[in-house]
């Protein structure tokens, strides 16, 4: 059936373009005329055009529908349970199909007429939802996502995220949690009789959080070329200024007694920033000398002072001078062993260990018939002076500390005492050797000889005479005589 009631034009809705206005191709009851424009409909199936159906749509028509009155005539929407005269019909659902039923209702002259129908369908409800608006976030460990409102008639709202600028992430409906940059489309589930939405399309940026301001590093161990540090999870360090950055505790290669800058940050993640914090100032120390080279050294005796020979140099020394031997200024001369007292200076950088070295300088007796002490002893004569008479053979040979004389006489008696008296004494030395001398071994003897002394002539002096005698001087341990006569030991002479 060709539809000759009205027309469909091409006059699109503002909001819905999908519905288009209606404009009568004849009178229509009492109230449309030909030419009138009608309210809106998607297609013919919204109303009826048969014959003698004079219902219609005006031009609000979402949540009612107004049918042209005909007079006297009643209508029904629901399928002729309840009938009215009022030609509206309200609290409809939006975009659905009615079948409205015409009739006139008999009365006392009339029978009820036959019912004439239309299908007439109510328009879409008109929806509109806020505009969404992009969106930036500072990371905190939750799920983002944009805000959009629920308009009248919808039922979910989706939001879709896709990682774009270099996230990688969705197409997904769960929310991002982690930095990125998400193109978020927000879709509409509308309910029937609601005219759809279209999806929005916004930006949705998560930035990387600022982490806590990291403390300052902590020293645990310093070497004269090493800084050892206490290591925190997330963190980085530096020593030269931040041009290389390390996760473990310890820097190596360092300068010995140089200051150094230690920087920390945090290292930047997925999440968080990168943050730097306090430095901490720490020096290396100084490196301390180590002595290789000072062995103990062994002379011989020469008879002449002796010294300890230094090494030419002892890397962090910068000078080092020989004070003394056991204290002493000037150098040992005698057997002995002598610690070697030494002075040093550490060089730039270094420092001296608490035990410095302390050689020992050792003087050995000579060796072969350098040291060794063979005295020669010659015989002595000496004339008797009333005193005892030592050998003196024996006294000031190098090499002897002392020595011990016997002398033994013609009667064989051995005696330490010088002798006084003129006779032929043997003489046996025994020597001790010094501390720098061995004594060769044998016999040491000699013959001291205690000569005779010589007297002057006594001149006897007459101090008195008589006839029988005659009296001289006194002359000690002379004796008397007159003329060849007997020799007397006084003084006192009898003649006969």
């Amino acid at each position: 059936m060709s539809n000759i009631k009205y027309e469909i034009t091409d006059i699109a809705h503002e909001k819905y373009p999908f519905l288009h206005r209606i404009r009568a191709l004849q009178d229509i009851g009492s109230e449309i005329k030909a030419g009138d424009l009608g309210g809106f409909v998607e297609c013919e199936s919204n109303l009826s055009f048969e014959t003698g159906d004079d219902a219609w749509i005006f031009d609000n028509a979402t949540n009612s529908i107004t049918v042209t009155a005909i007079a006297g005539a009643v209508f029904s929407i629901d399928g002729g349970k309840t009938w009215q005269a009022s030609t509206i019909f309200e609290g409809l659902t939006p975009d659905t199909a009615y079948t409205i039923l015409a009739k006139y209702p008999g009365d006392r002259n009339h029978e009820e007429s036959p019912t004439s129908s239309a299908i007439i369908r109510t328009t879409r409800q008109n929806a509109s939802a806020g505009t969404v608006q992009s969106a930036v976030y500072t990371y905190d460990g939750t799920p983002k996502s944009l805000v959009a409102d629920v308009p009248a008639g919808c039922t979910q709202v989706v939001q879709t995220f896709t990682g774009t600028n270099g996230t990688a992430y969705g197409p997904t409906t769960e929310p991002p949690t982690n930095p990125g940059v998400y193109n978020v489309k927000v879709s509409y589930t509308m309910q029937s009789g609601y005219e759809e939405l279209q999806p929005q399309y916004a930006t949705l940026t998560i930035n990387k959080a600022i982490p806590a301001r990291p403390l300052a590093p902590v020293v645990t161990g310093v070497t004269d070329s090493s800084i050892t540090i206490e290591v925190v999870d997330g963190m980085a360090y530096s020593i030269d200024g931040g041009v290389t950055w390390q996760t473990t505790d310890t820097f190596t290669g360092l300068n010995r007694d140089t200051t150094y800058e230690i920087k920390v940050k945090a290292v930047e993640t997925a999440c968080y920033k990168e943050l730097e914090g306090p430095s901490t100032v720490q020096a290396t120390e100084k490196t301390t000398v180590t002595f290789e080279r000072f062995a103990d050294q062994t002379v011989e005796y020469t008879g002449h002072a002796q010294t300890y020979t230094l090494p030419k140099s002892v890397p962090g020394i910068a000078s080092m001078t020989i004070t003394g031997y056991d204290g002493i200024a000037t150098p040992p001369v005698t057997v002995g062993d002598y610690e070697v007292n030494i002075d040093f200076v550490a060089a730039e950088g270094y420092k001296l260990p608490e035990t410095l070295p302390a050689p020992v300088l050792h003087i050995t007796r000579a060796s072969g018939e350098a040291g060794t002490v063979r005295p020669v002893l010659k015989d002595e004569t000496v004339t008797y002076t009333g005193d005892p008479q030592r050998y003196h053979g024996a006294d000031g040979i190098e090499g002897i500390s002392s020595v011990a004389l016997t002398y033994t006489g013609a009667d064989g008696v051995e005696s330490t005492t010088a002798p006084t008296n003129a006779r032929v004494y043997h003489v046996t030395a025994i020597f001790s050797p010094d501390a720098n001398h061995t004594l060769a071994a044998g016999d040491y003897t000699a013959t001291l000889t205690i000569r005779k002394a010589g007297q002057d002539t006594p001149m006897a002096v007459l101090e008195s005479s008589s006839s029988h005698s005659l009296t001289v001087s006194a002359i000690l341990a002379c004796g008397y005589g007159v003329m060849i006569l007997n020799f007397l030991s006084h003084r006192h002479f009898a003649l006969r």
